[in-house]
């Protein structure tokens, strides 16, 4: 009898005939389902083969998915309490607001959890003074916060109770602190015409070349702000004082502020302080009091509440408060960071391929409906379908033909998938989120303005405006975007490569005659770019994905005929690849033909959900007009009926030029929209029609004549962005790509400004492919669009919506801008485990959290 162990037990093992031990599979139930496979075991004992998840502060906002996870608000002051619950739920992962975790917690928490369990703390916040870091890192917990998240809402909150003129008048502000709070105020007064002295242990290098490096990285690299060599030298003539340090970088007395800094702070001066009283010297706090009961100074100490709490007998003028972190939507905002930094950890430690698929004979009779056939709609319904699901594509358009190409010169609205070009990239940092401080007035500004985005001649309407006031407000948000949303998008990319390449390996026949690179090079047209891109992919790559700078002759000698004028240009090769992206849907639309539950439904016309039968629904199409109460009527326009040599396979039946009337009429039990991009106006689609919004792209295919085989980016300015380069299969074309143009939902706008884009996207074409773009011109191949979906936070969307009928189960899924590709895999994995109820441990469910379509990022009202 096979005895299969699959959890770490915490005694030796002595003998171990006829056992299987396989501690590496306690959190990782996908490999469990191969173990059985492979050993087919008689009995398998198991531990807790999950995450567990420990929330132990109040959050703001409402957790509306609690699965794995246990809420504890009342834990927050309470550290005796929380070793109680460590005891009792035995976490993995713990999120603490301002919680004190000292080493014995640490060290319980490691005893009961044993040394071969990875664990992690999650602070919901910056200051980390409050546990004990040197500890957790002896004990191997991971320690991870959510990084400056607050400052936006802290720096309001604190120019705000500055209670500065509002005549005019300019007044004297002595900042200290240059993290992201101070910065942010000092760039906001200096802006508003007052004069800003900042000081700073980072600012004070005696190198002024690292002191502007370091300036220009926080934002503050503006002559009108003033560095201070000392902190009682930039309050010596304040009107009002600024104290935003950082308590984790003051490491010994030294650095604390003195008593000599609130004795020389002028009589009559205001002073507004977050910073924790840990930072002040002994002794100071009382000056400081004493200075207010006198009337000398007025003061707003704003600490958290064991601070406060050591403030005996405070005068009446002193303002004693922990109000900065419940400023309307800080809250908020942070708690969505801790639930980004959790699914980030699930995807570090636990995320796993479902390939080869377990088929569970109780769904061999459940149907499921997916709406279009794009890439997501492939994907998805190849999962569904290897998982034992019946699936039913629909799709509005004719079955994808490549013996005949659509006219060249046609302007439609397909989707990325049908209007886009024979070529994708997948590398880690594909679509990392746009929304970056440079283009924070982008989509207000023209093509030729600047580099702007804005290509519609007339006023934005309503939904468009709160889409675009939103993406710009991100952009403002580096705290939130770039040092959390980067990450985690950069993760799921990772995943969905990993996932790509499992699925070729296991299915080989999709990937004939599709991809061709296996590593893509990121050319920079000079060294000041080369030095930024390879800063920033380093920052997302590991050391094992072996990062390879280039050489200016280098770059050349992989690229035969690329034209790079500055001899100090270079580039950065990054693992990848490049995919003939239509052939391999055919491939994959081929292969599904071929399975007896799969069927297509092409050239068919929804008018309502109400007409699909199936309990789940899935709308897998990128650009839609659906109509019903369900969808409003999501319509699909129906093009003409076309054959295709499916219609002879016994197993895949069509209905051609059909009208679906409504969702009752379909048979599934859920329905998928595996839609990026809809124009849909209905109350379930509301939020979805405002968070996903469509971004023009320009794309171009020209002969190969210098015999490229290398696929390639290059970094440009806006609006043009990073080009991609890709040859075709067969090495005869290039495909081309780039360009950046707001149209929200109104397809294709023709304006002077979409042929100013497309003139400057050529112009900039030709300066690096010189050759190929003349010979180009002897073909005739225009210039074309597709439209990508994008949302303003960068990041895909999952949602599960409640249609009135409950009748059926009804999806959205989709990635944003050229990230649906290398995307789909991991959000169709997801979207599997969200319809199979979680209940295989997969913890997918944390990362499902973080993807809603009501995270705190998408809320626009």
């Amino acid at each position: 009898m096979q005895v299969l162990i699959a959890y770490p037990f915490k005694s030796e093992i002595h003998d171990r005939h006829q056992l299987i031990y396989s501690p590496e599979l306690v959190q990782d139930e996908l490999s469990l389902r191969v173990a059985i496979r492979q050993h087919r075991p008689h009995v398998i004992i198991v531990g807790n083969n999950s995450v567990v998840i420990l929330i132990a502060y109040p959050f703001k906002s409402e957790i509306r998915d609690r699965h794995q996870l246990i809420y504890s608000p009342e834990l927050v002051q309470d550290e005796l309490s929380l070793r109680v619950a460590i005891r009792q739920h035995r976490p993995h992962v713990i999120i603490v607001g301002n919680n004190s975790v000292v080493s014995e917690t640490l060290e319980l928490w490691r005893t009961i959890m044993g040394d071969d369990i990875k664990l992690t703390l999650i602070r919901r916040g910056s200051s980390l003074s409050r546990i004990h870091v040197d500890r957790a890192r002896q004990l191997n917990i991971n320690v991870l916060n959510t990084l400056s998240v607050n400052s936006r809402f802290v720096a309001e909150y604190m120019i705000e109770n500055l209670h500065l003129p509002n005549d005019g008048t300019c007044s004297t502000i002595g900042i200290i602190g240059s993290g992201a709070i101070g910065s942010r105020i000092a760039y906001r007064l200096c802006r508003a015409k007052h004069k800003v002295y900042v000081y700073s242990p980072s600012l004070i290098n005696p190198d002024e070349s690292v002191q502007s490096k370091i300036r220009k990285r926080k934002g503050i690299d503006i002559s009108d702000i003033n560095i201070s060599m000392t902190a009682e030298q930039a309050v010596t003539n304040a009107t009002h004082v600024v104290l935003a340090i950082d308590a984790d970088r003051v490491k010994n007395v030294k650095e604390q502020l003195s008593k000599e800094f609130f004795q020389i702070i002028p009589n009559g001066a205001r002073l507004v302080s977050v910073t924790e009283f840990c930072v002040f010297a002994q002794g100071t706090l009382d000056i400081l009091i004493e200075r207010v009961r006198q009337g000398q100074i007025s003061a707003l100490l704003d600490s958290p509440a064991f601070d406060i709490s050591i403030i005996k007998d405070p005068p009446t003028q002193l303002e004693t408060v922990s109000a900065a972190m419940k400023v309307p939507g800080c809250g908020e905002a942070m708690d969505q960071a801790a639930l980004v930094v959790l699914a980030n950890v699930v995807l570090e430690q636990s995320f796993k391929s479902p390939l080869p698929f377990f088929i569970d004979s109780s769904r061999k009779n459940e149907e499921i409906t997916v709406i279009g056939a794009g890439i997501m709609g492939l994907v998805t319904a190849f999962f569904l379908s290897g998982s034992g699901y019946k699936v039913t594509i629909i799709d509005e358009h004719n079955r994808p033909n490549p013996q005949n190409e659509f006219n060249q010169l046609e302007i439609s609205c397909r989707g990325t998938t049908l209007d886009g070009c024979d070529a994708r990239h997948a590398s880690i940092t594909e679509t990392i989120p746009h929304a970056v401080f440079y283009r924070i007035d982008s989509l207000r500004k023209y093509p030729l303005d600047h580099g702007g985005w804005k290509i519609i001649p007339d006023q934005y309407h309503n939904r468009e405006r709160v889409w675009i006031e939103r993406f710009s407000e991100l952009a403002g948000y580096p705290e939130l975007v770039v040092n959390l949303f980067n990450q985690f998008v950069s993760n799921i990319n990772r995943c969905g490569i990993e996932l790509w390449e499992r699925i070729f390996q296991l299915y080989p026949e999709l990937v004939q005659h599709t991809i061709k690179n296996r590593r893509i090079i990121r050319v920079c047209s000079s060294l000041t770019s080369l030095n930024v891109v390879s800063t920033f992919q380093k920052k997302y790559h590991k050391n094992d994905d072996n990062l390879q700078i280039l050489s200016h002759s280098q770059v050349l000698e992989k690229i035969p005929g690329l034209i790079l004028q500055d001899g100090d240009a270079g580039g950065i090769e990054v693992p990848g690849f490049t995919v003939n992206h239509l052939k391999l849907c055919q491939n994959m639309i081929e292969f599904l033909e071929n399975n007896p539950n799969v069927k297509f439904k092409w050239s068919t016309q929804v008018r309502s959900i109400d007409d699909i039968s199936s309990s789940k629904i899935i709308l897998a199409s990128s650009l839609n007009t659906l109509d019903s109460p369900l969808l409003d009527n999501v319509s699909l326009a129906v093009q003409g009926p076309k054959k295709s040599q499916s219609e002879n396979n016994p197993n895949v039946k069509f209905k051609w030029s059909t009208q679906v009337r409504s969702i009752d009429d379909i048979s599934s039990s859920k329905i998928i929209l595996a839609s990026s991009l809809n124009t849909l106006d209905s109350p379930l689609l509301d939020n979805v029609s405002l968070a996903v919004q469509g971004v023009l792209g320009c794309w171009i295919k020209i002969p190969n004549v210098h015999s490229i085989k290398n696929g390639f980016k290059i970094a440009e300015k806006e609006p043009i962005g990073v080009i991609n380069v890709t040859p075709s299969y067969d090495e005869q074309h290039l495909y081309v790509t780039g360009a950046f143009a707001f149209c929200g939902h109104r397809g294709i706008v023709q304006s002077p400004h979409l042929i100013q884009l497309i003139e400057l996207f050529r112009s900039t074409i030709r300066c690096y492919l010189r050759d190929e773009m003349e010979a180009s011109e002897s073909e005739i191949l225009p210039t074309r669009f597709c439209i990508r979906p994008m949302t303003p936070d960068g990041m895909p969307v999952i949602a599960q919506l409640s249609p009135e009928n409950k009748k059926q189960q009804v999806y959205f899924v989709g990635g944003t801008n050229a990230g649906g590709f290398v995307e789909s895999p991991v959000l169709a994995t997801i979207l599997l485990d969200l319809i199979q109820g979680s209940t295989s441990n997969t913890n997918l469910c944390h990362v499902y959290r973080s993807l809603r379509i009501d995270r705190n990022t998408l809320l626009f009202n």
